[in-house]
């Protein structure tokens, strides 16, 4: 009897500990990584994510809190600070996608695209607002817009619309005499430069040898050659400069530029050389070697302006047949000035001029009469 009793009391003990112990499976996510892990079934959250070996930063986010207990087949979810939410922004109708992290806002969004917006300009979603996944953020900036006449500069704020639109908020009007840099139709948000409003007038134009008078309203000389379909080369000249205003007075010239090379033999002119010996008296020279002129090849660069030779430079030259060099020889040899005859004139017999004498004159100034 006694031994029936210990034996329902030590059942009764392990149904008791079994109730109190035990284990449970619970499911981690973490970012795109899914792990199962047991634990006690007293174990918090914390005690999963430390049995699962994960740490998480101060920012990172769990759910459920790490103080609560999870039960047999929940699920936790970590959430790291750092996670990317993609986002796509239209910038004054330009779209650029950008990545911020999870929970940044509108502004913050703004900020890391660069994107700097005033109190005049649109945004399509409250900067402080946060920045969920797939959000499009919308923003337009007031533009401010020059538009220039003869007469007068108008400026001009818009968010959107065209170009016309800005002449009519200005209250300009387009006249059939004048002319507009840009079209009418151009969105305000693609406009590079200001809006330029000239008159027509009548500019002279030399160019391919012709001169001739043409109706236009272009601001520039750029400007002009472009609306007559007058295209420069990469060497062409044209004065006054592309980017010179045109006046009621302007003539503009455009001279075509081409440079080509030419290849010509030329003569390479032989040098003298000059020795000395005293084996030929002083005074005296031979020559002991002739000169012979060489030839080069010599490449030009030839600028031609409107097809005349403006200008040649030698770029480049090759000896094709050397120069021989002449040779002569100076006497150094002393004379004696009496034996060196410096003049001789002859006077014939009057009778007989095959007959008569010379008077010989020399270096030492003595003269002597010889017959002949």
């Amino acid at each position: 009897m006694k031994r029936t009793v210990s034996l329902l009391l030590a059942l009764l003990l392990l149904l008791s500990l079994a109730a109190c112990g035990g284990s449970k499976k619970v499911t981690v996510i973490d970012g795109k990584a899914k792990t199962e892990i047991e634990v006690d079934k007293k174990a918090t959250v914390a005690d999963v994510l430390k049995k699962a070996g994960l740490t998480l930063e101060d920012n990172d986010k769990v759910s459920p809190d790490r103080d609560a207990v999870p039960e047999d087949g929940a699920v936790i979810t970590v959430t790291r600070a750092d996670a990317d939410v993609k986002l796509t922004l239209v910038i004054d109708g330009k779209t650029v996608e950008v990545s911020v992290p999870l929970g940044a806002s509108v502004a913050d969004a703004l900020k890391a695209a660069g994107v700097v917006t005033g109190e005049k300009d649109r945004v399509s979603v409250d900067l402080e607002k946060v920045a969920d996944a797939g959000t499009q953020i919308e923003v337009t900036h007031m533009k401010e817009i020059k538009i220039v006449t003869p007469e007068q500069t108008y400026t001009v704020e818009m968010l959107e619309g065209t170009v016309k639109d800005a002449l009519d908020q200005a209250g300009v009007k387009l006249s059939e005499d004048m002319n507009i840099n840009v079209k009418l139709s151009l969105p305000v948000s693609e406009l590079n430069g200001d809006v330029i409003l000239s008159k027509q007038r009548m500019v002279s134009v030399t160019v391919d040898g012709e001169a001739k008078t043409l109706p236009s309203a272009a601001a520039t000389v750029g400007a002009f050659l472009a609306e007559n379909n007058i295209a420069l080369g990469p060497n062409d000249r044209v004065t006054p400069a592309k980017d010179a205003a045109i006046a009621d007075d302007t003539q503009i010239v455009v001279v075509r530029i081409e440079i080509k090379t030419e290849t010509v033999t030329e003569t390479v002119k032989f040098t003298t050389q000059t020795e000395y010996s005293d084996a030929l008296e002083k005074g005296k020279s031979q020559t002991k070697q002739a000169g012979v002129n060489g030839e080069k090849q010599v490449t030009y660069e030839i600028t031609l302006a409107d097809g005349k030779e403006e200008s040649r430079k030698a770029v480049s030259e090759t000896v094709t047949k050397a120069a021989v060099p002449a040779i002569v020889v100076q006497g150094t040899k002393e004379v004696d000035p009496a034996t060196v005859e410096v003049s001789r004139v002859a006077f014939p017999d009057c009778d007989d001029p095959s007959h008569g004498y010379y008077e010989i004159t020399y270096a030492d100034g003595h003269t002597e009469f010889v017959d002949y």
